[in-house]
Order: C-alpha cells, then structure tokens, then sequence
C-alpha cells in the first residue's frame, strides 16, 4: 500500500483514539474493538482505490494519469459565443451581443490579442482565474494543481489562456506576457475576488506582481445580507441587467484537459467579459468616479500582492493550528467552543490565535472583512464625496437627526400647505408636483475635478508616451517644431471635450433626478464671490493654478514627479476655463428647458431664502452651511447612492426641528440665530475658527452664551467671545490686535449668515435676507454688531452690494455673468438685453475685446468708462455687443 495510505490510516486512527476512545472508559473493550474492525474495512477499500490509480497495491513512480495523445505545443481555436437577452421587461428585443472569444496558449496571439485590444495608455480588462478543483488529500498528489487557466476580456472580446498541460505541469510559455500585463498599474484588472486569484497565482510563480486591482464585489450590499458580498452572477443581473450562466458543474469540472470542452470554454470567457462589462456601465453610469485615471491613481496604495500572500500563510498557519486544539472539544460539543471551557493550560494559546487572526483579517482575505481594512481602496461615491462646510458636522447629525427618503415615493406629488390651497370646491384635495432647489455647485466642482485628467496629456503616464514627449520638447528647442497651429488646434479640441463632459455630467444627472422624481425641480448656480470670501477664494485659486503647473511641466521620469502628476490633474481642476463650463451648462439648461436661476453671489443664500419664502418644498445639496443659514424648508444631502448612480433619488434629510435629536452634539432648542453663530465659531469659510475650538466646544460655549444667566446689559456675543479665549490653548496668539481682527471676521460671517444678498425672482430685484436692523434682536444687543448693519456701506463690503433691477435680472437669468457683468462669449444674448448693454455701459464696465474699438474708445472717452461717442446709431452699438459676446475664450474661438 502507498505509503500516503499508511500515513493517513494512522492519522485516523490517532485522532479516533484521542477523541471517542480514551473517553469511554467504561466501555473500552468493546470501542476498541469496534473502531478496528471500522479500520479494517476502510483500509481494504483503500488499497482497491489505490490500485485502481497505480496498477498494482505497491508503490509507483510512474505518472498517475493516464496516457494521452501528445497534444501539439501550442494551439488556437477561435469561437463566437451566442449572446444574452436583457432581463428588462420594457426592452424584451434588446439582448447583448456575442462574445468573439480566443482559446490559446500560443504567447504570440496571445501577445498580438493584447496589442489589438489594450491601447497604448493601458485600459480596463475582465480578470479571472480556474483552478482544479480540490479531491480528497489521499489523492492530492496524483493530481494537477494550481491555476489552469486566466482570462482576460474587454466588453467586446474575451481571451482564455491555458496554463495546464496533460503530463500534470505547467506551461511557461504565455508567464511573461501575463508578468508585464499583471505588473502595469495603468491596466486595470476587473473581477470578483480578484485578490484571491492574483494570490494563486502568485504563489505559483513569485515573480509575478500584480497591481491595479479592482474588487467588484465591494460595490454592491446583498440586501438579504450586508455582511455577504454579492457574486459575479448578482453584480450582472443588478448592473448589466442579463442573467449570467452559472454552473456548479462545470465550476467544479477538469480545467487542466487539453483542450477544453466548448462548455468550459464559454464558461470561463463569459467569467472575464462580465468584470470587463460591469465597470464599462459604472463608467456609463457614473463617469467621474470611476474615470480610469482617477481610479488607477487610488488603486495605487494597495497593498503588494507578495504582502497579501504573507499574510494568507500566517492565516491559514493559524486557522490550522486553532482547529487543531479545538478539534475534539467542538466534536463533543456540537457547536463552537467557548474559551472558558477549555482547559486552563489552552486558554490562553486558543486566545492568542484567535487575536492572531483578527490583525490579519482582512487583509490577507477578500471575504467579509474586505470593508474594514482600511488601506483597501474604496470604490463608493460616499467617501469621495466633498467636504464642503464644517468637516465634521454631518457626520454628527446625519445618523440620529437624519431620516433616509426616496424621492420616488413623491412621484405622483404632494397636498400642498394650508396656505396655498384653493378655496375652489374640491381644489385643496388635488396634490402637486414637489419643488426641489438644487445647489449644482458642487456637482460643478466635482465635474471639474473628476475629468481634470483630460486637460493633462496622458503621454505622461507611460514610457513610451514620456520618451515621445522629449523628442517633441528636444525638437521645439532646436526649431525644427514650429507648427504652434496645430498645437493650439490640439489644445482648443481637448479644451472643448472637457467642458462638454463637465457639463454633459451635470445635464445627465438633473435629466435622470427629473425623469425619476416627476418634480418640480429649479438648479441654483454660484454667482460672484462674496467679498468677505474673496481671500478664501484667492487662495484656493493659487492651489489650483500650482497643481496646473505641476500637471503641465515638462516630462520626467522620476517616481516622485509622477505620482505629483497624477494628484495634480484632479486638483487642477477647471481653472482658467471655469466660466467655459459654467456657459456650457446655462446652454444645455436652456436646450432642456430645465428652470434654473444664477444668484447674485453664493447659491447657498439664495436657497435659503427660496426656501423662507416657501417656492421651494426641499433643498439638495452636499454642503453643510445651509444649516447655518436657518432655512425653514428640510435639507436633502445626496450621500447615499447605489453603483455610483448619483441620480438615485435617495438622501438622507433632515430638517431645522429635528437637529435636538442629535445625541453627538447637543443642539436641543437652539434657535437660527444661535445655530449662525454655532457655525462662525466653529470655523468656516468667512472666518477661521481659534485653535482646540472645534463644533462640541462651540456648541457648548453658544448653549452657555444664550441660555445661562448673563450679567445685566451683557450680549451673548460678548459672552461667546470670552468663553472662545478661554477655551483655546493657543492663547499666546491672543493679543489686542489678535482679537480685534478676530472679532470684526467674527461679525461680518456673521452678517454673512444672517442677512446674505439675494434675488427676489417674484419682484424681479435684488434684496437682503432678513431684516438686518430688527431680524436678531440679541445679536443687535451687540453695539458693533448694530452699527455693521446699521452701515449699509460696510454692509455691502462684506455681503456685496445690491444690483441695480434690470442688470439683477439678466444675471439671474443668465444673460451676463455675475462675476464680470458682460456677456458670455459664446450665448447669443436677447435684443433687449444688447440695447440695455449699450444704454448702461458706464454701470455694466463692460470692455471691449475688438481690437478696432478699443482704440476709437481711448481716442474719444473723455473720462474712464465715457464710451458715449463710439457709436453714432443703435445698429452701431448692437454690433459692438455682438463683437464683446464673442470673446477670446479658447472654447469660442472654435
């Protein structure tokens, strides 16, 4: 008999003695006996199945699988795999093409299949791997082990590699391409548990290194189950919309036969193609978090797969060891083994093991620890979300004051308020469709930053386009690249393909909100900058242009330089064409018909006075200083998505009454007015904030401030202000300048708060939210506070200043920008607002771009802004409008 038999008879038997014999004491003659007639029986049969595999009972060196035909060394079949139909009711006919696919292992198709289907600045590919699967361990060695076959796949083609062979070993014919392919982070690697595949064949071949790895499984929550991660067949019913074949028989079959049966074949293509299709629909779905750039830049602090396959061997080691020690205990229990039931001498081993194994958890598995290992990229859209407000507010109210709606459950409307029913017969029981603001600044700046990798030239991101971009730089130094037009061409055309997917994001995500909700919806665009921002502003603008620099700096080679490159083609952003994608926008609204309104300086003001008047039902937005303004109307924070799909109605909403049932903070009773000066002291983007002094110390100081017993004639403002000095640690910084300059910053966010500058679009004017003079009346028991809003001067140094009524309206309308009050160069504007243009320019500063009249205005103008004497008719002026609106922007100028 083999001696992998005897070898494992004795194990048996040594385990049966330790666990059923030793504790029947009583009747141990007769266990004994039974337990080796057992034996014997077992021990027959073995060597029957054993012969049945070697020959003969003795032990053998020839190669236990039988004899076949010598296949040829390399080979190639080509098939063509029917397609899917569509699991959607509404689209029966649409079904999902067949799968062109390459069965080989000849490395030169396999390399030209590569070349043919991976572009040169890399790309997405499905990924998988079939192992043979695992036989009783008498047998282990008789078989083949270890990967068999890995497929790669793009949406359109799939390409199955066979590493096994017939004689039980491997073929290393195909290993080097799949190195180089594996090891290049700018190719991104698709599947479910893709980890685990990488690790099998890492642990085949060392050499091999994978990197850029993308998990789909961590996408999606079973709904039966949140700590389950869904599987390939759930993800492409949920995503893709097609039922996937899945068989337990051909996952469990013989993948190392050469060749494959077309099955298997099929099988294992359709595996690669479904990780390929499913990030092909999230990019569709959601363009700027699953931009390939953007991703491939997180994906690079993964952990090394070499790490990863450490930490697998110390886990298994552990797990062995554990089940080892609580073998016969769990035997007799039936069930897992509490620790304080173990003898005392295994208690403490067992608990250390136990410790062992949650450090490595996690990390060294891709199972239903994936989500707590902290180093492992996430794909959601909630922690890429933008921290705009307070940091960490929301995340203090959002779980106790916050309630998760769908937007579709108010689908068919809602019964309006008492007050705007109609005293008809039978009118106040019709419903209404919900009015919904939306603040789009942030979904701008988003845009902005997801695709700022298209104004970067992606030449940098590979050896081969860093050594093109030299020869170019080499050759503009020696003259011998004088074509600037096609360059500037170039340039203008990628400016071009960047605004219009910044704007076609934002467009598509209101079309989808609108087309799911049947609401009432109005979009809110950022005007021009407040003047007590305008510092902030500055220097974000200055980050901006720095992190252009670094992303356009001449080529270089250095690991360092190329990871700044990277960060800096998100944080770059819009920059310099800003306004470009703004205007496009206000051109896609209109095409629409999708309502919108441009507020005279920040959106978030005239949202909330949208919402005091009662226009609008909900406000949606992501940033957290709508809270401070007070607003009546509940607040609606998109952080909860599926797939990335921002437009899924779902939120989390909260409203100004519910905030006390915040147990992080305690925000019971407090007023509009306490919850503004919550925000200023807490820090904002108005006023810094004093150092140790964070939101639970603000709220405390403001609960004291308003609600404890004052002196007589003492503010609560003055009582803030000396609670925030004496709280600070940094209190060497406190001197008299230090603190008038704090104070007056203090105020005016205040101010800024409490009474921003909006646009009344029922009057048609600009106005100021609130009463400044009699809206607070304990902020007015403040003197320097009532004598800021008293001063309507220094009233508009902080808010900004009021805009005369029609140029109000043709800002808010979008005809002239808020920030230049001139009209966008590529919106052909109405006749009314060109003659309002020619009959106003000393009010509107508008100058001329046109080269011609810009020299008559200098020759004729008595005085600055006198532009009387350029035109002589109105044609005249109405043309010089047409020449002001077609600009030098790089986007008209095609």
């Amino acid at each position: 008999m083999p001696p992998s038999i005897d070898r494992s008879l004795h194990w048996i038997g040594t385990w049966t003695l330790s666990a059923h014999i030793l504790p029947l004491k009583r009747r141990r003659g007769l266990s004994t006996i039974f337990i080796f007639i057992v034996l014997s029986c077992c021990k027959i049969q073995l060597q029957s199945l054993a012969k049945a595999y070697t020959g003969n009972g003795k032990p053998s060196r020839k190669r236990l699988i039988p004899p076949t035909k010598r296949e040829p060394r390399y080979f190639a079949q080509e098939a063509l795999l029917p397609g899917l139909a569509n699991l959607d009711e509404l689209q029966p006919e649409f079904v999902v093409p067949g799968l062109p696919v390459l069965y080989t292992n000849d490395p030169k198709r396999v390399s030209d299949w590569l070349g043919d289907h991976v572009g040169p600045n890399g790309g997405t590919l499905g990924f998988d791997v079939e192992s043979v699967p695992e036989i009783p361990h008498i047998l282990r060695k008789a078989t083949f082990r270890g990967p068999a076959l890995v497929q790669l796949a793009t949406p359109n083609a799939s390409l199955v590699i066979q590493l096994a062979r017939n004689n039980g070993r491997h073929s290393r014919a195909c290993i080097p391409i799949l190195e180089a392919v594996l090891a290049d982070e700018h190719i991104i690697k698709a599947g479910v548990q893709v980890d685990l595949d990488m690790l099998e064949l890492h642990q085949k071949w060392h050499t091999i290194e994978a990197r850029s790895r993308l998990d789909l499984g961590g996408l999606l929550i079973c709904e039966d189950d949140a700590n389950r991660r869904p599987g390939l067949k759930r993800l492409a019913e949920s995503v893709l919309g097609v039922n996937l074949p899945k068989s337990k028989s051909l996952a469990k079959s013989n993948w190392s036969q050469v060749p494959l049966s077309p099955a298997q074949i099929a099988y294992s293509a359709r595996d690669a193609w479904a990780g390929a299709a499913i990030v092909e629909e999230l990019v569709r779905l959601d363009p700027i978090i699953f931009e390939r750039v953007s991703l491939v830049e997180r994906l690079r602090s993964q952990r090394p797969i070499a790490e990863l396959s450490v930490r697998l061997n110390k886990r298994r080691e552990a797990k062995s060891l554990l089940s080892s020690l609580l073998a016969p205990y769990s035997f007799q229990k039936g069930s897992q083994v509490s620790v304080d039931e173990l003898p005392p001498w295994k208690q403490k081993t067992v608990k250390n093991l136990r410790q062992q194994l949650c450090c490595i958890n996690g990390s060294a598995s891709t199972g239903k620890n994936y989500r707590k290992d902290p180093n492992t990229p996430s794909y959601f859209c909630q922690k890429e979300r933008i921290a705009m407000g307070i940091p960490q507010f929301l995340s203090y109210i959002l779980e106790t004051a916050g309630r998760n709606v769908d937007l579709q459950y108010y689908q068919g409307g809602i019964v309006p308020r008492q007050d705007e029913r109609q005293t008809r017969d039978g009118a106040d029981s019709q419903k209404r469709p919900l009015r919904i603001g939306i603040d789009v600044s942030s979904w701008i700046y988003k845009a902005c930053q997801g695709h700022g990798s298209m104004l970067g030239d992606e030449r940098h991101l590979t050896n081969y386009g860093r050594a093109a971009l030299l020869q170019n730089e080499e050759q503009q130094k020696t003259g011998d690249l004088n074509d600037t037009k096609i360059r500037d061409a170039q340039k203008r055309e990628m400016v071009l393909r960047y605004v219009n997917a910044c704007s076609l994001y934002v467009i598509e995500r209101l079309q989808r909100l609108q087309s799911m909700t049947d609401a009432e919806i109005l979009v809110v665009l950022d005007g021009a900058t407040p003047p007590i921002k305008r510092v902030e502003v500055r220097d974000r603008s200055n980050r901006r242009k720095q992190a252009a620099q670094d992303r356009d700096r001449p080529a270089d080679t250095d690991e360092d330089a190329l990871d700044r490159r990277f960060k800096a083609f998100r944080r770059a952003g819009a920059g310099e064409y800003y306004t470009d994608v703004v205007e496009s926008i206000l051109q896609g609204l209109r095409a629409k018909s999708i309502p919108f309104l441009v507020s005279p300086y920040e959106s978030d003001g005239q949202l909330a006075f949208l919402g005091d008047k009662g226009y609008i039902d909900l406000i949606a937005t992501e940033d957290s200083d709508l809270v401070a303004y007070g607003v009546k109307s509940p607040i609606l924070y998109k952080l909860v998505n599926s797939l990335g799909d921002e437009a899924v109605p779902r939120g989390v909403l909260v409203r100004r009454e519910d905030l006390g049932a915040t147990t992080e903070i305690n925000l019971c009773d407090f007023t509009a007015t306490m919850l503004a000066v919550l925000f200023v002291a807490a820090g904002s983007d108005y006023c810094k904030k004093l150092k140790g002094i964070g939101v639970k110390a603000a709220s405390y100081i403001v609960r004291a401030a308003f609600y404890s017993k004052r002196e007589k004639g003492c503010s609560p403002l003055e009582v803030v202000f000396r609670k925030l000095y004496s709280e600070t640690w940094d209190k060497q910084t406190l001197t008299d300048d230090f603190k008038r300059d704090y104070e007056k910053g203090f105020l005016a966010a205040l101010l800024m708060f409490r009474h921003p500058v909006v646009f009344d679009s029922v009057h048609g004017v600009c106005a100021t939210m609130g009463d400044p003079l009699e809206g607070d009346p304990q902020l007015i028991s403040y003197p320097p506070y009532a004598e800021l809003c008293r001063d309507s001067e220094r009233r508009a140094a902080v808010c900004g200043n009021l805009l005369p009524s029609p140029q109000a309206l043709f800002v808010a309308e979008g005809w002239l920008s808020a920030r230049t009050f001139r009209p966008y160069p590529k919106t052909e504007i109405p006749s009314n607002v060109k003659k309002w243009l020619w009959q106003n320019e000393k009010q509107a500063r508008v100058p001329s771009t046109n080269q011609k009249h810009s020299k008559r205005r200098k020759e004729t103008a008595t005085d600055e802004g006198d532009l009387e004497g350029d035109f002589e008719t109105e044609e005249q002026a109405m043309t010089w409008v047409d020449e002001v609106s077609d600009g030098d922007s790089p986007v008209a100028c095609l």
